[in-house]
C-alpha cells in the first residue's frame, strides 16, 4: 500500500478528529451537537456579533448564520440580546449551557491529546504542532484561527 502524502493525511486526520470529538460529546449527552456548531461557539468565545457580523466572520450567508443561531438558540446554547449601544440591534451570546458544551469539547480534545502524548515523543508532538501551524499559515488560516473566525467548511 502506498503511504499517503502529508496534505491528505492532515485532511483525513482533521475530519477524523472532528468526528471523535463530536462522538465523545454525544456520549456526554449532547446528542444534537454538530461539527458546524463548533465554529459558531469559537467565534462567540471572543465576540458578541450580530447575525450579519457572524455571517461575515464565518464566511457564510446571513441566512445561514441566522439558521445556525436559531437552531443553537432552540437548543439553549446561545441567546440573542439587545445591544448596549443600539436597542434596534441584537447580538448573539453563549449561554451557560453553551459554555458547558464548549467545555465538553475541550475535555474531549484534551483526552485525545493525552492519548497522543503517550504514543509519540514530546519532540515529535512539538514538530507536529510546528507543521500544523505552518500549514495553517500557508493556507491563510493563521489569522482566522487567532481571531476564532475560521470559515465553516461548505458541504460536499
Amino acid at each position: 500500500m502506498t503511504p499517503l502524502d502529508l496534505p491528505s493525511l492532515l485532511m483525513l486526520v482533521g475530519r477524523g478528529l472532528e468526528e471523535y470529538v463530536v462522538s465523545r460529546m454525544r456520549e456526554q449527552g449532547y446528542s444534537t451537537i454538530r461539527v458546524s456548531h463548533g465554529y459558531v461557539f469559537q467565534r462567540l468565545l471572543v465576540a458578541t456579533p450580530t447575525i450579519s457580523e457572524l455571517a461575515l466572520d464565518l464566511g457564510i450567508t446571513q441566512q445561514g448564520a441566522s439558521k445556525s443561531v436559531t437552531e443553537l438558540e432552540a437548543l439553549g446554547y446561545v441567546e440573542r440580546r439587545v445591544a448596549e449601544h443600539d436597542s434596534r440591534v441584537r447580538t448573539v451570546h453563549l449561554t451557560a449551557q453553551g459554555r458547558k458544551v464548549v467545555e465538553a469539547g475541550r475535555a474531549a480534545r484534551a483526552g485525545f491529546l493525552d492519548r497522543l502524548t503517550q504514543a509519540v515523543s514530546e519532540d515529535e508532538l512539538n514538530g507536529a504542532m510546528r507543521t500544523a501551524a505552518a500549514a495553517a499559515a500557508l493556507l491563510g488560516l493563521d489569522q482566522a484561527i487567532a481571531r476564532r473566525s475560521v470559515p465553516i467548511p461548505q458541504s460536499d
